[in-house]
């Protein structure tokens, strides 16, 4: 069963149960607001089109929350003209969740409730103590310190080695310099 609603010059296909953004509706969270402007109900498949709107049918709602949509930047340019604007808006909308819908028999039809089981996932987080976790880094820490000293230590006592290369050319030159005076 759905019904298609119109709200905020908009239609949207919904079902009791579902969550739908519209556009922002007076109201605050946690109240019920009832919409009258059903454009179409399908009950099996017994459909109800009306012209424009189904008489005597409506939809029950609960405010979730009020919020603001993503940013949509809006960007003019004209080249070679040096005329750049840009502008941003971020749209209010209202989350709604739909409860029931009324028919014009008479029917109320509602979400069926479904009871969730916890996952065992969330009892293992829980059961995890934060203390462990700081034995488990301060144990790293030690550890790493020594190895750390040692590698310094080495390069301090190995000895700099000088290249015979570096011998030869500087008697080459002390050589030459002695032959030119």
């Amino acid at each position: 069963m759905y019904a298609i609603v119109k709200t905020g010059g908009k239609q949207y296909k919904v079902t009791p149960g579902d969550q739908v953004k519209v556009e922002k509706l007076p109201g605050n969270a946690g109240e019920e607001i009832i919409l009258s402007d059903i454009m179409a109900l399908v009950k099996d498949e017994k459909v109800t089109c009306g012209t424009p709107l189904v008489e005597n049918a409506s939809l029950t709602a609960r405010i979730v929350r009020h919020g603001k949509a993503r940013k949509v930047v809006i960007f003019k340019y004209k080249p070679k003209k040096r005329y750049r604007v840009k502008k941003g808006h971020r749209q209010e909308f209202t989350h709604l969740e739909i409860l029931k819908v009324s028919t014009p028999d008479g029917d109320i039809l509602a979400p069926e409730k479904v009871k969730i089981a916890a996952t065992p996932a969330k009892v293992k987080k829980a059961e995890i103590k934060p203390s462990t976790a700081k034995k488990t880094t301060a144990a790293k820490k030690t550890t790493d310190k020594p190895e750390a000293k040692k590698k310094t230590s080495e390069k301090a006592a190995a000895p700099k080695k000088t290249s015979a290369k570096t011998t030869v050319t500087k008697a080459k030159t002390s050589a030459e310099s002695k032959s030119k005076k």
